[in-house]
């Protein structure tokens, strides 16, 4: 479990913040089979802008919804692939205006 120390501005620690995961050398692996994954989950999670599923696939259980957009089998549904689809299109929107 990793813990960074909170420094304040005159750089001294006043606290730690520690997470539950495991710094981790090796690639994620996929959800269902375990072998490495190629891709995370891209359907949104509501409420959050730029959240998602983020669910770990391999090449062999991801379902590939469009260019650089794919989703886990618990999302591979009419619905949530176009509330994907429509996100991706919404984040393109965001990112070609900051250039």
């Amino acid at each position: 479990m990793p813990c960074y120390p909170l420094k304040d501005t005159n750089g001294k620690v006043n606290g730690f913040m520690c997470s539950r995961k495991k710094i981790k050398e090796e690639p994620e692996k996929c959800y269902v089979c375990g072998k490495r994954a190629a891709a995370l989950c891209d359907f949104p999670i509501p409420g959050n802008d730029f959240g998602s599923c983020n669910l770990p696939m391999c090449k062999d259980h991801l379902y590939h919804i469009g260019e650089d957009n794919d989703v886990c089998h618990e999302h591979y549904n009419e619905l949530n692939i176009k509330m994907a689809q429509a996100n991706r299109e919404r984040l393109k929107g965001l990112w070609s205006e900051d250039k």
